[in-house]
């Protein structure tokens, strides 16, 4: 007597690239929140003590400091 197992096979081999895929998505995920809060968190910095800077609080700037602050401005 012979079984064609074919079929099983081919679902045993889908069953496991599932599982495979969402471990992958799983690990991109909090690999991805991870980073976002280690960059996020200095960035937030920066971006206080330009804005700090542009609002003249540690003295004034002239021309050339206050267009690099608003480029930090800017790009954060």
């Amino acid at each position: 007597m012979v079984t064609d197992i074919t079929e099983r096979k081919r679902a045993d081999e889908l069953c496991n690239e599932k599982k495979r895929l969402e471990f992958a998505s799983k690990a991109k995920s909090e690999f991805l929140a991870s980073m976002s809060h280690e960059l996020r968190t200095p960035l937030n910095s920066v971006l206080g003590f330009s804005q700090l800077l542009s609002d003249g609080l540690a003295g004034e700037l002239n021309e050339k400091q206050m267009k690099f602050v608003n480029n930090i401005n800017r790009g954060g």
